[in-house]
């Protein structure tokens, strides 16, 4: 299990990291003068990205079925479709990734082939003065994002009353993909340990009312959201665990979470004998709703691991 905690949390083959460097070098590069852009370059990158994510996947699934549950044909069978899917996934959001940093550089370096008096022209337009302008064109050139998202941000208006309006913001190229070699990993395991005690709990006809899954304990994580600090180490029904995955907000199992449903755990509602606290049931876990951090999602997570 410790060998499985341990790849719960990164990519661990070389070739990922020297790749990565690779894309921060190229990101750095164009980042400093957007003439050096090369969509070859950018190509190159994603599809060799593409490549190891499909290696390390297939690793997993090695590493997760082992000796003992390589002969289980119906578990054999669902960890390599999960496998299957889990490549699919990481090859669209590294595509997604890179189609966004080429966007959000591509144009701006075709603006500067046609000519940079029209881009001169119309930053004066825009921003006025000389030093604006200069301001203006560099946060342009910068602009090699992996990834575009908005936020609620609190915004101060202009008789003092702060409201919230939803700003674009952007993340790095090199920082998305290192956020998705943490979450899709651990994602990976995370259903893969949840598919196992779905199999271990219908060879031992144990209903899914009866069935308790406990969250680990990694202790305090720096990224961990609020619903993650208040199940972790407790004991969940089944309908308790989808609950705070799909419905609440920020979810629990988010990008770079580093808990997951523990294996080992093997009790159920009849043979719990409290060691853990009390289990937590789904009109438990609804009066998490409410509080100050804790609120519903206004849609489903999607990802929701499913037990």
């Amino acid at each position: 299990m410790q060998a499985m905690a341990t790849r719960r949390i990164f990519f661990t083959s070389s070739k990922f990291r020297i790749i990565l460097k690779q894309v921060a070098t190229f990101q750095r590069e164009v980042e400093k003068d957007v003439t050096k852009y090369n969509h070859g370059t950018l190509i190159r990158l994603q599809n060799e990205l593409v490549a190891i994510g499909r290696e390390e996947f297939r690793s997993m699934a090695t590493s997760f079925l082992g000796e003992k549950l390589r002969d289980i044909d119906e578990l054999r069978d669902l960890i390599i479709s999960l496998r299957d899917r889990y490549i699919g996934l990481w090859t669209q959001n590294i595509t997604k990734a890179f189609a966004t940093a080429e966007d959000s550089v591509e144009g701006v370096q075709n603006k500067l082939n046609r000519g940079r008096g029209i881009l001169q022209r119309i930053f004066a337009a825009l921003f006025g003065d000389d030093g604006e302008r200069a301001r203006a064109e560099a946060a342009l050139k910068s602009n090699m994002a992996g990834i575009v998202r908005t936020r609620l941000t609190p915004v101060e208006t202009s008789d003092g009353t702060i409201v919230k309006k939803r700003v674009i913001f952007r993340i790095g190229l090199v920082q998305h993909v290192k956020m998705l070699a943490k979450t899709m990993p651990a994602n990976f395991f995370r259903e893969a340990d949840s598919l196992l005690l779905k199999y271990e709990a219908r060879q031992k006809r144990v209903p899914r009312a009866q069935r308790l899954f406990r969250i680990s304990n990694p202790g305090g994580v720096p990224e961990s959201a609020e619903t993650c600090l208040l199940v972790q180490g407790r004991v969940l029904t089944a309908d308790a665990l989808m609950f705070v995955q799909r419905n609440l907000s920020p979810n629990l199992f988010h990008p770079n979470c580093r808990h997951h449903i523990l294996r080992s755990f093997k009790e159920t509602l009849d043979t719990y004998d409290g060691r853990y606290g009390p289990v937590l049931t789904l009109k438990d876990v609804q009066k998490f709703v409410g509080s100050n951090k804790i609120r519903l999602r206004s849609r489903p997570n999607p990802y929701a691991i499913p037990v």
